[in-house]
């Protein structure tokens, strides 16, 4: 699903670099693109990251890998 329109970013993207560590809106915008034109997709940005928080806490994947 696209999440960000003006850059043309989907979720999956999203959650494969959440999943390489960017764990703040700002570093999935910089990573990906996303968010970076009108900004609307912010919100999804977010609730993306609170869910991944939500299932694994607040540890980001390099802390969780090395367990």
């Amino acid at each position: 699903m696209i999440v960000c329109l003006c850059e043309g970013v989907n979720d999956t993207k999203l959650r494969s670099a959440i999943e390489d560590g960017a764990d703040t809106v700002r570093a999935l915008c910089r990573r990906t693109k996303a968010g970076t034109h009108c900004g609307m997709c912010k919100c999804d940005i977010r609730s993306m990251l609170r869910e991944r928080r939500a299932t694994h806490g607040n540890a980001t994947p390099q802390v969780m890998a090395a367990k």
